[in-house]
């Protein structure tokens, strides 16, 4: 079963019943991902930065459970930002940076993907007198996330827009600010614009998951459907595939033996794009290792028979729009 690993601080923990309503991101992130039949495991911790997490021998712990075909989902910046502590501090410019690598490098080491994660907005962020802004944090994962081709998903920029929109209700409602009396644990209210509140959980995981989508597109959501995982790497081949596909259409060949064609064509681009993923960008996309006949755990009769089905439903479908639409004349001569 794929996990997730989540690396970051209180924002993303998973928070125990003694600070409810306290709620991490992480610890509701299930409710997104559970149909895919994903697991998650998080070693998000309070007041952690890159550097304090990698320190803490948290990363270390990381790399000895996760495998290939995980994801590794990355997400500091609040408190990388507090020059004040010298045991969390980074610079934007060098020391985060080369940690945010090091968690790549952890990741794409043992086979899994790594996810880097903006930091999320605190509620204050432009309030006068403000003490913390992580602009410069998340501005460097983005640069960091473009060098090293990691997928990002930008939950600052995406967190600061549902923010302004939902305006003083999301100040209440989303973030630790409580009223007296009415949480045992917090008997005399809270204050607190960078925590959060199970609704505000499940809305940033919302957009996060969102994201996670966007990364993808339509083939991406037939990826997960069908596998429960995606890669970039999905979009090419599916590009190759579908231009194969086309080209067979286009050919005079009856639809039993061009649908063998493409099964094949198809089986064969898994066993060249899944060597490079695994050699080459060390990850795994796809393992068929537990499957009847399979040859390095890429390629296996039970899935070329998929394809069989799907190119032969899709050649149909092709010839079809191409007679009906474009050659309504060839398609009479055809018939």
């Amino acid at each position: 079963m794929t996990t997730i690993f989540w690396a970051g601080d209180s924002t993303v923990k998973q928070n125990s019943i003694a600070t409810y309503p306290q709620t991490g991101i992480g610890q509701v992130f299930d409710r997104y991902v559970k149909r895919y039949q994903v697991q998650i495991e998080n070693y998000a911790e309070n007041g952690r930065s890159t550097k304090q997490f990698i320190d803490e021998g948290r990363l270390a712990t990381i790399y000895d459970r996760i495998h290939a075909g995980d994801f590794l989902f990355v997400q500091f910046g609040h408190n990388d930002e507090k020059a004040s502590d010298p045991a969390r501090y980074t610079d934007p410019e060098t020391d985060f940076p080369a940690n945010l690598e090091r968690f790549v490098n952890v990741a794409r080491n043992k086979g899994a993907t790594p996810v880097f994660i903006t930091p999320l907005t605190r509620y204050d962020r432009n309030a006068p007198g403000a003490q913390f802004h992580h602009d410069r944090w998340a501005e460097s994962m983005r640069r960091t996330a473009e060098k090293l081709h990691v997928a990002l998903i930008d939950l600052t920029a995406m967190s600061e827009k549902l923010v302004d929109e939902q305006g003083e209700a999301a100040q209440t409602t989303y973030y630790m600010n409580l009223p007296a009396g009415i949480y045992p644990h917090f008997p005399l209210g809270q204050h607190d614009n960078t925590h959060l509140q199970p609704a505000g959980a499940l809305a940033f995981g919302g957009l996060i998951a969102k994201g996670l989508h966007d990364l993808g597109g339509a083939y991406a959501a037939l990826e997960l459907a069908w596998r429960g995982t995606t890669h970039w790497t999905m979009f090419l081949t599916g590009g190759v595939c579908l231009c194969l596909l086309q080209a067979l259409a286009d050919r005079p060949l009856p639809l039993g033996p061009a649908a063998a064609v493409g099964a094949a064509g198809v089986s064969g681009l898994e066993l060249a794009v899944g060597a490079v993923c695994r050699r080459v960008l060390h990850t795994a996309v796809w393992d068929y290792a537990d499957e009847w006949g399979n040859l390095a755990g890429l390629v296996c009769p039970k899935y070329t028979a998929y394809w069989f089905l799907l190119c032969g439903w899709v050649i149909f479908v092709l010839r079809g729009v191409e007679s009906t639409v474009y050659h309504p004349q060839k398609s009479a001569s055809r018939h």
